[in-house]
């Protein structure tokens, strides 16, 4: 079985968010269904890659809005296994441009 990865137009458009770790991406997956891949990724992955503190900078920056999409999605990717709601994402260029200035 092929491992799971980005396209690479994806990991090119967002190196720091998809790109490899040895290059000093953090290596996220994209939300996926079937084989369609989202523009975004799974909240958890990126609260996990980021760090409880650095997630929350970045879900501040984003619901205050520009230059950050003020918004996250979901596109039935994943379900919490707990509660059953649908999870959301975190929109790849909100987390890249994030990267980019430090974040």
């Amino acid at each position: 079985m092929a491992t799971k990865q980005a396209h690479p137009n994806f990991i090119g458009a967002i190196p720091k968010s998809a790109g490899k770790v040895a290059n000093g991406g953090l290596a996220l997956l994209p939300a996926t269904v079937g084989d369609v891949q989202h523009p975004g990724f799974d909240e958890n992955d990126v609260k996990v890659a980021l760090g409880t503190t650095r997630f929350n900078n970045l879900m501040e920056l984003i619901v205050a809005g520009k230059p950050y999409s003020g918004s996250v999605f979901t596109c039935g990717h994943a379900k919490d296994a707990k509660t059953g709601v649908e999870m959301h994402c975190i929109y790849a260029s909100d987390l890249e441009l994030f990267l980019k200035n430090g974040g």
